[in-house]
Parts: structure tokens; C-alpha cells; sequence
């Protein structure tokens, strides 16, 4: 059993990272992207007409070197002594909190290099939004595993949209500790119509990706980010399936109104959760 003070070590990160995708590889009849960090089964079912897609072998086979699990305990432990003080995460358990953290937010890097193949070269996406991303996930981890799974797929630019000030500081802290120069940190929410502004002095250019982890509805991400139609062409929501399920069987006719179609939808299995991945595409 790993302890508390040995969960952010590199070694473990990396461990914990090849158990959770092993069951990929050995149920390749699975019909879903299936990961499950216990081993334990999880049941498969979803709301009707919720299609969940598994991403391809060539992508998930991809394993992070030590290179970047030595980042990832950097981070991590950035985290742990912020929290102390800003409560980036539950104070019971931090640790686990933060692998698990860390482990959910990686995938969203694959489903980047999933979407960057399904789109044209013209159409390139040249950068990562992450809206409400407290303690810097999932938008950190992922943006730091594009650029070593594939550099020049990776994009050129990851923002991060956070308006508690506090936790901004933080974040801008981290980035600095981390040399990761093509990243910032924008203390607005995202429905603020100052945030067009910024990005344009700013000079982001789009398109790009939005992400969100447990943030609101789809369809209340689909309104506070109206302003943002000319930057933004894709967004992956990361959701829990009983949220997700629910929003899919209530709003779904709202979203292609508001000018976003679901696209696919991708799975995460934990212990306690499965986590989905909504990849919406501006019509």
C-alpha cells in the first residue's frame, strides 16, 4: 500500500499511470475508453443515445517517460505546500487528492491529439484554454504532456482562466517555478465580457480548445462563453456520467441552438467514478 508521503514521487505517478491504462490494452473488444485504477469492474451503461467512443491504441500506447513524471512531482508538490494555505484541494488526504487529480487530467491530452487528427491541417488548433482551473487542473498536466508525447502537435499557447485572485497568484507562481513560458494566467470568469479584450491584447490567436473540469452545465458553458465563438471552435467538458447522462437527456436540444454539436464522448473509470470526456464542435 503506497502511503501518503510517497504518492507524488515520480516512480509512483508513473505506476499508477501504467495500471490505469493497462485494461486498454487487454479488453481490446471493449466498445468504450475504459480505465479503471482499482482493477475493479465497472458497469458499461449510459444514457441512451450517449455514444462513448475508445481511443485509438496508437494514441494511448504512448506512455509518458520519467522526464515528465519528474515534472508532474514538481508540480504536485507546488500544490501540497500552496494548500496548505489556499485550500487548492480537501485537506483530508491531500496527496491522494492531487494524484487523482493529476491521473484524471491526463487523458484530456490524448483526447487533444484525438481531435488535432480528426481536423484539417489548415485548421490547426493553436491554443488550450482551462476555465475554472483552481490549483491548475486539468490544463497544466495535459498541456506539459502534449509537449512530450508530441511536440509539434501540442499547442503553441495553454491559458488559464481562474478569477479567484489568490489561487491566480498561485497559478502564476507555479508557471514561473515551472519555466513554462507559453502559459498565462487571466483572473476574469469566463462569462466576463472583458475576457474577449484581454485575449485580443493579449494577441491569442484561435482557434482553440476550451476545457472545463466539474465546472456548471454543458449548456451553461455554451452561454458564458458566447463571447468567445471567434476564439474558440472546440471544447472538451470533462463531466461525471450521472451529470452528463442527465444534461444529455434534458438540454441536448439546446446545444446545436446555441451553435455546438456533441461531437464524442470519451470515458474515464475510477474506483468510485467514471469520469467523461464531451468534445463539442462549433457548427
Amino acid at each position: 500500500m503506497t502511503n501518503s508521503a510517497q504518492m507524488l514521487n515520480s516512480a509512483v505517478m508513473k505506476r499508477t499511470w501504467v495500471e490505469a491504462t493497462k485494461r486498454h490494452f487487454e479488453e481490446p473488444e471493449a466498445d468504450q475508453f475504459n480505465l479503471d485504477l482499482s482493477g475493479a469492474h465497472v458497469s458499461r451503461e449510459t444514457e441512451p443515445g450517449l455514444n462513448i467512443s475508445l481511443l485509438g491504441d496508437e494514441l494511448m500506447s504512448k506512455v509518458p517517460d520519467k522526464a515528465f513524471f519528474d515534472v508532474m512531482e514538481f508540480y504536485a508538490r507546488l500544490t501540497l505546500e500552496a494548500n496548505q494555505k489556499l485550500n487548492l484541494v480537501s485537506r483530508r488526504s491531500p496527496e491522494k487528492q492531487i494524484l487523482a487529480n493529476i491521473m484524471e487530467s491526463l487523458p484530456l491530452a490524448y483526447v487533444w491529439l484525438h481531435i488535432s487528427r480528426e481536423t484539417d491541417d489548415s485548421e490547426k488548433l493553436n491554443f488550450m484554454m482551462d476555465v475554472g482551473t483552481g490549483s491548475g487542473v486539468p490544463g497544466i498536466p495535459a498541456w506539459i504532456l502534449l509537449d512530450h508525447l508530441s511536440e509539434e502537435e501540442a499547442p503553441e499557447s495553454l491559458i488559464l482562466i481562474e478569477s479567484r485572485g489568490r489561487k491566480a497568484e498561485f497559478l502564476e507562481y507555479a508557471l514561473d517555478e515551472m519555466s513554462l513560458e507559453c502559459a498565462s494566467v487571466f483572473s476574469h470568469r469566463l462569462e466576463s465580457p472583458d475576457l474577449p479584450l484581454v485575449l485580443e491584447v493579449n494577441q491569442v490567436k484561435g482557434p482553440g480548445m476550451l476545457c472545463t473540469r466539474a465546472l456548471t452545465s454543458v449548456d451553461q458553458t455554451l452561454k458564458w462563453s458566447k463571447n468567445l465563438k471567434d476564439k474558440v471552435r472546440e471544447m472538451v467538458l470533462i463531466k461525471g456520467t450521472k451529470g452528463l447522462s442527465q444534461e444529455w437527456r434534458e438540454e441536448r436540444g439546446r446545444w446545436p441552438k446555441k451553435g455546438w454539436n456533441l461531437e464524442d464522448t470519451l470515458a474515464l473509470d475510477f474506483p468510485d467514478r467514471r469520469t467523461l470526456f464531451a468534445w463539442l464542435r462549433q457548427v
